[in-house]
């Protein structure tokens, strides 16, 4: 069984300027989706988390997965003056979480 994404299209859209009701590149950014979870757990499980994380999510989670998702998007179709950003955006919002988890600094809600 497949693992569920920690974002969604309708988190990753907006970052591309794609309205949220387009649906034409939805198969793509599924697709998208799945490899920035995948990337997100590898650099989780790196640094000695268990993976799957479970719910609640922090935010910064759900936004370095989407941010991931949008830097691959890009990388396949362009602009590609955009694709470093989002992923240092990506891996920005990683390593605040990661940072956080480990000094016990991150509130549950």
């Amino acid at each position: 069984m497949a693992e569920t994404a920690y974002s969604t299209k309708s988190e990753v859209k907006p970052i591309l300027d794609i309205q949220v009701t387009e649906t034409t590149y939805d198969a793509e950014l599924d697709d998208c989706l799945k490899a920035a979870h995948a990337w997100v757990n590898k650099t989780l499980k790196k640094h000695g988390f268990s993976v799957p994380l479970s719910s609640p999510l922090d935010q910064t989670i759900v936004y370095a997965e989407a941010y991931k998702a949008a830097s691959i998007f890009r990388r396949r179709r362009g602009p590609a003056a955009q694709i470093d950003a989002l992923l240092e955006q990506a891996k920005d919002f990683l390593m605040v979480y990661i940072g956080a988890e480990k000094q016990g600094t991150l509130k549950r809600i």
